[in-house]
């Protein structure tokens, strides 16, 4: 369930955040694993650009109440967040 929440910060622009994420393809069964979730990444997957970052400031707004976390042991790890 996708929420219309508006949240308010102030950006710090950088010409780079990290080195890419993740650091290579990760296997099939990732993808398998969160094909029924609504991704804001639909190439988790593969290495890509980190475009945004969240702060600390801000981060523990996106989560709804009673969010969900799917965490299999040695898989990433799925937030429900708006």
């Amino acid at each position: 369930m996708r929420l219309d929440r508006k949240l308010t910060c102030e950006p710090v622009l950088l010409s780079k955040i990290t080195g890419l994420m993740p650091s290579k393809v990760l296997d099939l069964s990732i993808r398998t694993q969160y094909m029924d979730l609504e991704l804001a990444d639909p190439n988790f997957d593969r290495p890509g650009q980190i475009e945004f970052l969240l702060g600390a400031d801000v981060y523990n707004h996106i989560f709804t109440d009673g969010y969900h976390v799917r965490h299999t042991p040695g898989l990433p790890s799925a937030f429900e967040t708006t």
